[in-house]
């Protein structure tokens, strides 16, 4: 194969059952039973940036909207219409997820919990497979992100898959001092591990490749691409662009141990020349198995 040479590819990316970027109401629900926040509830929009809310939301352009808890005016102090008084929920519809092999959950959120004075509030993520009848935590924690960060939860992991499955997303500050906002886009589940993937065929071994999520994503100068080996293997690591020409390779038939690794692309194709910005996959090749993943760069 030359530079610039078109390679037929077999990607094996996981379809999504559901995915929503809001730029179009998802049907969810703001609103949950306890709720009290007296300001920064939850809506959908384009959000007017602070030192704790974000300027933009995470779905590359021309996506804007996402949602957030609570809206300012533009040039607003910090804590203009931040989370207040309690407590405040999203809840997604009601999604049927039973036929679905192994479904994962994936969502990017902010959540700033570290510009008052206090960091004594939690930001809370739960699921229910009976409709909201009862709830299983996914996500308690009191830190902020750095920006957004990507979560994904095996479904299977903490409940069993049914037809009745919701999220619900909680904001609250009930202490003192705080100043808490959060915000949520580009929800989707897979019908399969978007972590995992392999070739069609008989499996020989339980033994599964993992490709993780690079970061960051978006990104504009560089980006860390992760992958698990489950034992030793040649490593192949290839960065397509969406026709399927082969950009860059990262790894050629290199011997890697068992675990988790990490390589760097600082967004180069095999000339050492800046590639445009847009969409892109990688993809891992190892132990007779394949996953691939897409990623963004930014101007």
């Amino acid at each position: 194969m030359t530079d610039g040479g078109v390679t037929p590819l077999d990607f094996f990316l996981t379809p999504s059952l559901i995915a929503e970027d809001m730029e179009s109401d998802p049907g969810w629900t703001v609103g949950a039973t306890g709720d009290d926040a007296t300001t920064g509830v939850w809506e959908r929009g384009d959000p007017i940036g602070t030192g704790a809310q974000p300027e933009n939301d995470h779905t590359p352009e021309p996506g804007v909207q996402c949602w957030f808890t609570g809206q300012g005016s533009p040039g607003g102090t910090i804590g203009e219409n931040d989370v207040d008084g309690g407590k405040t929920s999203l809840v997604t519809s009601v999604m049927d997820v039973s036929a679905a092999a192994d479904p994962v959950i994936s969502y990017w959120a902010w959540y700033s919990n570290n510009q008052g004075s206090t960091t004594d509030d939690e930001w809370l993520v739960e699921i229910s497979n009976d409709g909201g009848a009862s709830w299983v935590d996914l996500v308690r924690r009191a830190t902020s992100t750095s920006g957004w960060e990507q979560f994904e939860h095996r479904i299977a992991d903490f409940l069993a898959p049914t037809a009745a499955v919701q999220i619900r997303f909680v904001a609250s500050d009930e202490g003192s001092g705080s100043i808490v906002e959060a915000a949520i886009d580009d929800f989707q589940i897979f019908g399969g591990s978007p972590a995992t993937a392999a070739p069609s065929g008989p499996r020989t071994s339980a033994l599964r490749l993992a490709l993780h999520p690079n970061a960051p994503n978006p990104f504009a100068s560089s980006t860390t691409i992760r992958f698990s080996l489950p034992a030793p293997a040649a490593v192949e690591l290839d960065v397509f662009d969406v026709s399927g020409r082969l950009v860059r390779s990262l790894a050629s038939d290199e011997r890697r141990e068992a675990g988790l690794h990490h390589v760097r692309w600082d967004g180069t194709d095999a000339r050492g020349e800046r590639v445009a910005s847009g969409v892109y996959f990688y993809r891992v090749d190892a132990l007779g198995q394949s996953a691939a993943r897409r990623m963004v760069r930014l101007k």
